[in-house]
């Protein structure tokens, strides 16, 4: 695949919704892979509906975290999204189905960034346990996988929306609170 998201998404969201077969869908887009069309109907069914965002610019601070029990397996996102001080603005907890650990990751990650955009965020520190998507997002690692490649493009056109931005890798011990959230996704849904 040589250009995740962009064309290819809609071409792929537009057909599967034409003809609602996975098989016909994949065979009609030479290079789009079942992980790859699952990315692009997450990010689909994370986006927000088209609102403006709050008024008010301001900082804001996110710790996400993706589960899976299995890899792949039962998967949930988890998101905490506080002021600079500290004080919690919002918290979301989202069972996902079926994916791996670092879909489930990059799913928080869409979550929250697009939740920070919808809270009027102008500026935002993301923090998170995953070594892979931080190092992804801060152009240390490639991305190799191509549903991952589409998540992380996902994640950068996102970011690009905010006037600064940074994300950082930080402990577990440093995110319980996101891995809660996603851990209480996962117990809801058994």
């Amino acid at each position: 695949m040589t250009r995740p998201g962009g064309p290819l998404r809609g071409e792929a969201l537009q057909t599967l919704a034409e003809t609602l077969d996975v098989e016909a869908t994949l065979a009609r887009l030479p290079g789009l892979t079942r992980d790859g069309l699952r990315a692009i109907l997450l990010d689909a069914a994370v986006a927000p509906a088209d609102q403006p965002p709050a008024r008010g610019a301001r900082s804001v601070v996110v710790y996400t975290d993706g589960a899976s029990r299995g890899n792949p397996g039962r998967s949930g996102a988890g998101v905490l999204i506080t002021a600079e001080d500290g004080r919690e603005i919002a918290r979301h907890s989202r069972f996902l189905g079926q994916m791996t650990n670092n879909m489930a990751e990059y799913t928080a990650l869409l979550i929250a960034l697009k939740e920070a955009r919808n809270a009027g965020a102008d500026t935002i520190t993301v923090k998170s346990d995953s070594e892979l998507l931080v190092r992804q997002i801060n152009g240390e690692y490639k991305v190799k996988n191509d549903a991952l490649r589409i998540m992380h493009q996902s994640a950068m056109d996102l970011l690009r929306g905010f006037k600064r931005w940074k994300v950082t890798h930080v402990r577990r011990e440093q995110n319980q609170e996101a891995d809660l959230l996603a851990n209480q996704a996962l117990d809801r849904e058994r």
